[in-house]
């Protein structure tokens, strides 16, 4: 049985919170990165405003999975708060 290393490219949190999960180039990466951040390039990325999680296409799958989830808690973690700020506004679906 063949098994098929990839990683989501979506993941659905709950009241349609989407999160997308974009492969990309070191330059793409380092292009991402904040100016003061890119002494070092980073392996993953989240980007809060875009609802977007990025990993750097080069590495092996078990570093890439690695990555997702590290980025995965930086994003539930602002999920939690945006669930927060949008029941107190009222406005959840």
């Amino acid at each position: 049985m063949t098994t098929i290393r990839r990683l989501p490219s979506k993941i659905r949190l709950p009241f349609n919170f989407v999160i997308r999960v974009v492969l990309t180039s070191d330059r793409e990466m380092l292009d991402a990165m904040d100016e003061d951040d890119r002494s070092e390039l980073a392996d993953g990325l989240w980007d809060v405003d875009s609802r977007t999680i990025y990993v750097r296409r080069s590495l092996g799958f078990k570093r890439k999975a690695e990555v997702l989830g590290h980025e995965l808690d930086h994003a539930l973690n602002d999920w939690r708060h945006w669930v927060r700020d949008t029941l107190e506004q009222g406005r959840l679906p």
